[in-house]
């Protein structure tokens, strides 16, 4: 919900989620060359799709909720205790206010 809320504000977050050796991020197609892989989240839209913004691989992605959620918390499928359901949100500076 948290993570909504930033998007919402026009706030992208910078998330730590499973991709593969192409950054693609499906915890369900990645195999044993799976790592983790930093993503901007920069929207979600009304039917539960998540825009990503990749460095790696395909530079705009877009997937479902529920690959998003196994990607970034997985259970088996997902990332490693230490950056599970991590993330860093973007704000605009307040400098001079």
């Amino acid at each position: 919900e948290k993570l909504r809320q930033e998007l919402e504000l026009g706030h992208p977050v910078i998330v730590d989620v499973w991709a593969d050796s192409d950054g693609v991020v499906d915890p369900d197609k990645v195999g044993d060359d799976k790592y983790t892989h930093f993503v901007v989240v920069t929207g979600i839209d009304r039917e539960g799709n998540v825009f990503l913004n990749n460095p790696l691989g395909a530079r705009r992605q877009v997937v479902s909720w529920t690959t998003f959620l196994k990607a970034w918390y997985g259970g088996q499928n997902g990332p490693p205790d230490n950056v599970r359901g991590w993330g860093l949100v973007l704000r605009p500076s307040q400098v001079g206010n």
